[in-house]
């Protein structure tokens, strides 16, 4: 395997501003040394494909508009210029582009209580974010504590969806304490 090489999105043109168009162009330029991919049909063993991911995470909302302005205000979040019409609203990397989006036709709507998905925003002080969020009126869900990856939090955006913040990638002791 190849030594991982870093990656971060960079403006193109009159703006400063990264599109998602080109945050995606600019990792797939980035990373094709590293991507497989299958050809004329032949397999593709497991061993021969690199992948990585998370790449994009799509989080299905009630209300675009107010989740979209939750996201922004509350972690930071920085939308991206394209616009994507009513039904959804991206946000640029890095770490990880994502979106809030409506439901598609057929699709049910967000359900946070019976989701497994954990989201997790890491912030420089957590501690500080949380100040900020409690004097907003944001839902806490479970309040600050030192765990394994620093001051951590747990948030519920509009829809209930409960966030992780947190401060350090690494654990900082395991397991966890009780």
């Amino acid at each position: 395997m190849g030594r991982r090489r870093s990656w971060r999105p960079q403006a193109t043109g009159d703006t400063t501003a990264v599109t998602m168009r080109e945050a995606f162009d600019q990792y797939a330029e980035h990373h094709a040394p590293l991507i497989s991919t299958q050809s004329k049909g032949e397999a593709v063993s497991m061993s021969e494909i690199q992948i990585s991911g998370p790449g994009f995470i799509a989080i299905t909302v009630s209300d675009v508009p107010r989740s979209a302005a939750f996201y922004e205000r509350h972690l930071g979040a920085v939308r991206d210029t394209f616009d994507f019409g009513p039904s959804a609203v991206a946000f640029v990397g890095p770490p990880i582009p994502f979106t809030v989006s409506a439901p598609r036709p057929g699709q049910p709507g967000p359900a946070p209580a019976t989701s497994s998905i954990a989201l997790w925003w890491k912030a420089s002080d957590a501690q500080a974010v949380y100040e900020r969020v409690k004097d907003a009126g944001v839902a806490i869900v479970r309040e600050p504590f030192d765990g394994p990856f620093g001051r951590t939090f747990v948030l519920a955006d509009p829809d209930g969806y409960s966030i992780t913040v947190y401060e350090s990638d690494v654990p900082l002791f395991w397991p966890p304490k009780s």
